[in-house]
């Protein structure tokens, strides 16, 4: 089923399933999911949740431990997990399309961000503040086709494999095969992130050479 909004705000909710919201909102319109400041709420399914949203907003509570949309595939405008500070992995699997905003940022108990299957981040993309992450995966090569603005990931404490295989996929945007020349900022600066090293400092230069930023610690 489609609705135009989902909006929660309830200190007395421990588990959300939404298992029918699926696509799409009433006369093809969009849905507008906002789940914030639920100081209770442990987990959050979207089971069949897939290209519904105008704007996803998972923000401000603080004992969610699970989130699940294991196939969302697009976000028409801003996408936003940020400030639950025990959620420790987001994780989303077939999302290809983020429209808007893309931010993950200032949850503190995160280790891992999983977007493998991405093809286009047509907004701003800001992942910053999460002070326990290691591993991230913006793409993969070969799928990712565009990058339209600069990454912020500074503040975080990516390990040296994460960042190595970022700036790799930065450079396979390269405006060939479908792709679309990436020449943005990437800021890793503050927290604990990892300094590039091997293939990561001959990609880093690479980037350089093309006339993009790369800010390290």
């Amino acid at each position: 089923v489609g609705v135009n909004q989902v909006a929660v705000s309830d200190d007395g909710i421990h588990t959300l399933i939404w298992d029918n919201l699926q696509a799409g909102g009433n006369g093809g319109g969009s849905t507008n999911i906002n789940i914030s400041h639920c100081s209770h709420l442990i987990s959050l399914a979207w089971p069949v949740l897939t290209t519904a949203c105008f704007a996803y907003r998972i923000t401000n509570d603080s004992s969610l431990t699970n989130l699940s949309n294991p196939l969302l595939d697009s976000v028409a405008s801003t996408y936003r997990v940020a400030d639950d500070s025990l959620l420790p992995i987001v994780s989303n699997p077939k999302l290809r399309i983020a429209n808007g905003n893309f931010g993950i940022y200032n949850n503190t108990s995160l280790t891992a961000i999983y977007d493998s299957a991405m093809v286009a981040y047509n907004g701003s993309v800001t992942l910053t503040g999460n002070g326990s992450i290691v591993h991230l995966w913006l793409g993969t090569i070969g799928t990712l086709k565009n990058l339209s603005s600069s990454l912020d990931l500074s503040v975080n404490s990516l390990d040296v494999t994460s960042v190595n295989a970022l700036l790799h996929l930065l450079v396979s945007l390269d405006g060939t095969n479908g792709t679309t020349l990436w020449t943005g900022t990437l800021d890793l600066s503050g927290g604990t992130n990892a300094i590039p090293t091997g293939v990561g400092l001959t990609d880093t230069l690479a980037l350089g050479i093309r006339g993009c930023a790369i800010i390290t610690n």
